[in-house]
């Protein structure tokens, strides 16, 4: 199967964090040329206020 895109969920609401784990994954979609997104949670969720950026005042 051949993708022509990547969807990948990051459980993280700190930005930095988020950019340094998928160094990679961000490499190989630009050195294959795809497209990747990388998502975030911003609702409400009962699994830490690590979790979402829901409770922050952006």
């Amino acid at each position: 199967m051949v993708a022509d895109q990547v969807n990948i969920m990051a459980y993280s609401n700190r930005a930095e964090y988020i950019i340094s784990i998928f160094h990679n994954e961000v490499n190989l979609a630009k050195v294959f040329g795809k497209k990747l997104v990388i998502s975030v949670e911003t609702g409400p969720t009962s699994e830490g206020d690590y979790v979402t950026f829901y409770q922050e005042e952006y």
